[in-house]
């Protein structure tokens, strides 16, 4: 009788838990982000879902896929039935992408991960390394930050590298420039395949400080760099990328072999503004004669590379600067992205523009 009622609580207990667990399965919500088919350039619509019982309006925000024009409350969300929201985004390009629904606790962020392989995967190869270099700035007068991604293997030999110099935007943290773009996991995949030479990546911030206006740039960052990490020397192995460099680029002209010019093509070019009191087109040409006809300098540099998104409203200018500096004898090319977010571009720039940096010299 005893053993009877022992093996009845035991299927009684197993029945409990088989339901909880079935219970269990069917609470579970569906995935919040589900993926349309992909068109012929790999884009798929994107169906987001999120539930609320206390927010009677939803809203995604993503900086990643576009710009927040309503001061954080994002796309508004399409009320499905009660407590459910929903919103069709795209076609999104393949990639990772952060977002949030405005019904989130504050600060977090999820993410978009394409089923689909992507440029900017994190995959099982050799990875480099990311750190944050703190350091005392005399020009601030307080300590200051920048980060830098070491190569696959840089702490267990001895060689030395180049190194691309990233300037961020104002707006932007070098942390938060290196998480958007994933650039460091493009690099380790490029080098991995063969595509890309192994380099230093050195994000830094505040681009507008950076140059010879106030030795920054010069005497801070880079000096910190030449005497911490084995950097290879001379302006072929110095490479800069950023927004409107152009004109700081020049002003240390034959420091860089590589200039990587994104969005806007300099702050000067080619009008006056009428607001503001700077140099017409032809003032700013007569400036930078002597640089433009420098013959020794000019053979420094190895390419001036223009990216922008089409249809942007600083095309004309920067296809109007590369005509010039073709005229001069530059080596310059032109890319016009087709994605639809800042972020979206940038990586899109540095699939084109890392191939092309510091590979070997056919002609030697």
């Amino acid at each position: 009788m005893v053993r009877f009622i022992i093996l009845v609580l035991m299927t009684c207990s197993l029945c409990v838990t088989s339901a909880y667990a079935q219970f269990n399965i069917r609470s579970t919500p569906p995935p919040d982000a589900v993926f349309g088919e992909p068109d012929e350039n790999g884009a798929r619509l994107v169906t987001f879902t999120t539930y609320s019982s206390t927010a009677p309006v939803v809203g995604i925000v993503s900086p990643d896929l576009f710009p927040d024009t309503n001061q954080g409350l994002g796309e508004k969300m399409n009320q499905v039935e009660q407590h459910r929201f929903m919103t069709i985004l795209g076609p999104i390009p393949p990639g990772v992408y952060r977002y949030r629904y405005t019904c989130d606790d504050a600060g977090r962020w999820r993410q978009l991960r394409f089923p689909d392989a992507t440029p900017v995967d994190l995959r099982d190869i050799p990875h480099g390394v990311v750190a944050g270099i703190n350091y005392y700035s005399p020009y601030q007068q307080s300590f200051a930050q920048f980060h830098i991604y070491t190569p696959p293997g840089y702490e267990w030999n001895d060689k030395a590298y180049p190194v691309l110099y990233i300037l961020c935007d104002r707006s932007e943290s070098s942390e938060t420039w290196g998480q958007l773009s994933r650039v460091n996991l493009l690099l380790d995949n490029l080098i991995d395949a063969g595509q890309a030479q192994p380099m230093f990546l050195v994000v830094c911030p505040a681009p507008e400080v950076r140059f010879t206006e106030d030795d920054e740039f010069r005497d801070e960052i880079r000096r910190y760099l030449e005497r911490n990490y084995r950097v290879l020397p001379g302006a072929e192995q110095r490479a800069v990328f950023g927004s409107a460099i152009v004109d700081r680029a020049f002003k240390e002209f034959g420091s860089f072999g590589y200039i990587a010019n994104i969005d806007a093509p300099t702050t000067y070019f080619p009008f006056r503004d009428p607001e503001r009191e700077l140099p017409t087109w032809q003032q700013h040409h007569q400036h930078h004669q002597r640089h433009l006809n420098d013959e020794e300098r000019r053979k420094k540099v190895r390419l001036i590379w223009f990216g922008y998104p089409h249809g942007d409203e600083h095309a004309a200018k920067a296809d109007q600067l590369a005509l010039l500096l073709t005229q001069h004898h530059f080596p310059v090319e032109v890319y016009r992205s087709n994605k639809t977010n800042r972020w979206q571009d940038r990586r899109d720039y540095l699939i084109e523009l890392l191939p092309k940096l510091f590979q070997p010299d056919p002609e030697n």
